[in-house]
């Protein structure tokens, strides 16, 4: 699936919104960051509609060895 994930995190209700293509989902819990609900929002999108993140954002995610 190359189709670009999207993710809006409210900072106000503390929830994120992803979007891939024709899907969309809000999570069900709630985020006290932006860092942790895009993470969230990532294995969610991995788990549920098999999204393959792009190598650059793998590596920076990655911690250096």
């Amino acid at each position: 699936m190359d189709e670009q994930l999207r993710i809006q995190y409210d900072c106000i209700s503390k929830t994120v919104l992803l979007q891939l293509g024709d899907n969309s989902h809000v999570l069900p819990e709630q985020f006290d960051d932006k860092d942790s609900a895009e993470n969230a929002a990532r294995v969610f999108a991995r788990e549920t509609w098999a999204y393959e993140m792009p190598e650059e954002i793998r590596s920076k995610n990655s911690p250096s060895v």
